[in-house]
């Protein structure tokens, strides 16, 4: 399996355990917590895209 490709799956991970902590601590209400977590959920967003953009990029320049 292409490295990229896992890379992609971890970061997808992240994004949904950055996205299911954050709920958990605004329903528990403890908007320090879910602070962060949304910190960390909106930079899983971010390298999601970056690394699945370099991928792609990847696999067409090797394509060629």
């Amino acid at each position: 399996m292409n490295p990229y490709r896992i890379s992609e799956y971890l970061w997808m991970a992240g994004i949904v355990i950055g996205m299911s902590l954050t709920a958990y601590f605004l329903i528990i209400k403890e908007n320090d917590s879910a602070l962060f977590f949304l910190g960390f959920f909106i930079i899983s967003i971010l390298s999601y895209y970056l690394r699945r953009k370099q991928r792609i990029k990847h696999e067409e320049k090797h394509k060629k």
